[in-house]
């Protein structure tokens, strides 16, 4: 969004050189903040993203190219890797995932070191053999070419949900025992019913409370709809009068109760 605005230019330009290099510069020091200050603790994504957005949109904006700033990042280096930044993105979480799952542990630092390494040969070939061809090639990003391209991407992309969505998220891919504690979810108890604990917050009518309840044959039970670490808690049991069927509340989470014969 940030790059949007000002791609469409809705911030006035600066004018002034030495306000183009104060911006420039808190741009710069917004980025070191996000990289030296942040830690696992930091809460990433959210609020604190908007340090290093921020700070590459002032760099972007002051645009001080013969400045100090604009000859800091335009060393080769840097260039490079602005313009590989993309494809790192893309391929780097897949190389860690999947050098993860073949090794079976965490990464050592060797590891570690290897995974960078691969990271950035695989993102500077995708932007040599993937990127540069594409963009060079403008005619594919308009007219026919670019509305084939987006129905065939959002069908292929419908097609994958719905796969996950009517497999019940491909269990198949799972190990047997995790398959097993998968298919648990979708157990069904003899006492299940249609709707129930769907809201958890909602209030039943109380249970009754009168004198002749207290000698019925019939036990009520209620289940507190209230899941916490302690999981479900079952509720005094109350009696209910001989003559009169055993009513039927719905509890706090719009459970209907079970009903068992009181042993005598």
């Amino acid at each position: 969004m940030i790059g949007v605005v000002l791609g469409l230019k809705a911030i006035p330009e600066v004018r002034n050189e030495a306000a183009r290099q104060l911006l420039a510069a808190t741009g710069l020091a917004l980025i070191a903040t996000a990289v030296f200050a942040f830690s696992e603790s930091t809460a990433f994504p959210g609020v604190a993203a908007l340090v290093p957005c921020l700070g590459a949109a002032c760099i972007i904006h002051a645009r001080t190219g013969d400045g100090i700033i604009g000859r800091l990042i335009s060393i080769r280096p840097l260039v490079f890797a602005s313009l590989i930044s993309y494809s790192l993105y893309l391929w780097h979480w897949p190389i860690i995932v999947f050098t993860r799952y073949v090794t079976g542990h965490e990464l050592t630092p060797l590891l570690r070191g290897s995974v960078v390494l691969a990271s950035v040969a695989v993102a500077a070939a995708s932007w040599r053999f993937i990127e540069r061809p594409f963009c060079r090639r403008r005619e594919w990003l308009a007219g026919k070419p670019l509305a084939a391209g987006a129905i065939a991407l959002v069908t292929v992309t419908a097609g994958m949900g719905g796969l996950v969505v009517l497999s019940g998220g491909l269990p198949g891919r799972l190990p047997d025992a995790a398959q097993a504690i998968y298919a648990a979810t979708y157990d069904r108890s003899h006492f299940y019913q249609q709707g129930c604990f769907t809201e958890s917050d909602r209030k039943g009518p109380p249970m009754p409370t009168s004198k002749a309840a207290r000698s019925a044959p019939w036990v009520l039970w209620t289940i507190s709809a209230r899941i916490s670490s302690s999981g479900v808690i079952l509720t005094q049991p109350r009696w209910l009068p001989r003559s009169t069927p055993p009513p039927r509340p719905r509890d706090s989470a719009g459970c209907l109760p079970a009903t068992l014969p009181a042993l005598r």
